[in-house]
């Protein structure tokens, strides 16, 4: 795939909106281990997120995880309260990345799919 040019983070929080918090790395719990951070270790043993076909679930309590829990609203813009020790799939984001982003747009989706060989199926306008 092509380099695209970056593109502002808008703050309006679609992305952790998607829950990317479930998808942490054995690496990334061991970065919080070594930061001490028991509150992230904590609160991930407590919302035990889990896939159920077209959401993401506890699998303790079986409730609709709606964002990540460290997405924090100020009323205008959306941030991250652990943003230094914030796990890979975050850091790996960028905005435009998906099509949940506002950032999103059809020459990254025609290179997503070019680079993954995908485009004889697509049938471009």
């Amino acid at each position: 795939m092509k380099e695209t040019t970056a593109k502002p983070c808008l703050r309006c929080g679609a992305c952790c909106k998607t829950y990317l918090f479930a998808y942490v790395q054995n690496s990334d719990i061991e970065v919080w281990k070594k930061e001490e951070r028991g509150d992230i270790l904590d609160l991930l043993e407590k919302a035990a997120p889990v896939w159920a076909g077209d959401r993401m679930v506890s699998a303790n309590t079986g409730k609709h995880m709606k964002s990540c829990p460290f997405f924090k609203w100020d009323g205008e813009y959306g941030g991250c309260a652990i943003y230094e020790v914030r796990p890979r799939v975050c850091r790996d984001y960028h905005p435009g990345d998906n099509e949940m982003c506002p950032q999103f747009s059809s020459d990254v989706w025609r290179q997503i799919l070019t680079g993954h060989n995908w485009w004889a199926f697509i049938d471009y306008p």
